[in-house]
Parts: structure tokens; C-alpha cells; sequence
């Protein structure tokens, strides 16, 4: 959603900037025909989508997929101890 899609606001945020920094940001503003503050608003969002969705989404190599896949989809391997626990009674099921 570009910023100046909608105009109602929840919160105000301030920054501080210096003089050459401000300088920079208005004149990308103007050269995208938008205000500072749309410009501003709309470069920190997007941002911020791409920081949240690098921290949320994992890339594996095809080949690491592959392997992933296979090891998912066979059958699990036989656990001895497992089975024993399993096939032995709870101490709920002991007579006391």
C-alpha cells in the first residue's frame, strides 16, 4: 500500500535528520512527484516487509530440498527402546 493510498493516521513517527541526509530524501521525494513524508513512509514499509520476510522465510538449495523431502517421506527407522517403552505399562495401568 502506497502511503498516499490512504490518509488516515493511527500514530505519529519522528526522526531527526541532518542537513545533507534531508537534503537526499527530498529530492528523491520530488523526483518520484510524492511528499517527504510519503516518500519516507513508503521507503521505511517496504523495508520493513523485506526485514520481517527474510527473518520469516527460509531458502534451501534445490539439493537440500531433494534430500529433505526423501528423508521426510521414508518410513521412520525401527527405535528398539521406543517400542519397549511403548509395549510396557504405564504406572497408571499398575495395580497398587
Amino acid at each position: 500500500m502506497k502511503a498516499t493510498e490512504d490518509r488516515s493516521t493511527e500514530g505519529r513517527l519522528s526522526i531527526r535528520v541532518k542537513a545533507h541526509q534531508k537534503s537526499v530524501i527530498a529530492r528523491a521525494a520530488q523526483i518520484r512527484n510524492v511528499t517527504m513524508t510519503d516518500f519516507v513512509l513508503d521507503t521505511a514499509y517496504r523495508a520493513a516487509q523485506k526485514v520481517v520476510s527474510d527473518e520469516s522465510t527460509l531458502t534451501v538449495p534445490h539439493v537440500d530440498w531433494v534430500a529433505f523431502s526423501k528423508a521426510l517421506d521414508a518410513p521412520p527407522k525401527p527405535k528398539p527402546a521406543l517400542r519397549r517403552l511403548l509395549a510396557a505399562k504405564s504406572p497408571a495401568d499398575l495395580d497398587g
